[in-house]
């Protein structure tokens, strides 16, 4: 009777940690390769969005800042994430907070269809992927940045 009361404990346990921290932090993961996935997809948009339609603007612009804001929540949805990231090497919560204010920035700056001269696309795209920790196997070259590597 004891065993099957303290084989029910963990079980009970196991599950809590399942449905509280491990699903949230893999659904994190996953939205971070999403936002991997999605600066790949539209850097030719946001290299030289004065290159494209306005509709495709909107179209990038609106998934970086719905990314950003899933971004955060899938975050806060983490319990005890602060002490969680140190040990499995995730972005801290500020890390994750900047991260998500330069997905926004991006998305303004697309939206706005102006060309970067200083090359404040790219400088922001650097600082998402540093703050996320995402690694490229190999770097996105488009655009803009096609350019540069050409000269």
């Amino acid at each position: 009777m004891l065993t099957a009361f303290f084989g029910l404990i963990a079980f009970l346990i196991g599950q809590y940690a399942l449905s509280f921290i491990m699903n949230p932090i893999l659904e994190q993961s996953k939205l971070r390769f999403e936002i991997a996935r999605a600066l790949t997809f539209y850097a030719n948009v946001y290299s030289d969005p004065s290159q494209v339609t306005d509709e495709e603007r909107r179209k990038a612009a609106e998934t970086l800042r719905q990314l950003a804001s899933q971004l955060e929540e899938k975050t806060l949805a983490i319990r005890w994430y602060g002490l969680l990231q140190r040990f499995l090497s995730k972005p801290t919560p500020q890390e994750i907070h900047e991260a998500s204010k330069e997905l926004i920035g991006l998305s303004n700056m697309v939206l706005s269809g102006q060309q970067d001269e200083r090359g404040w696309y790219r400088v922001r795209r650097e600082r998402i992927v540093r703050l996320l920790r995402i690694k490229f196997p190999i770097e996105p070259v488009s655009g803009q940045l096609a350019k540069e590597k050409a000269q």
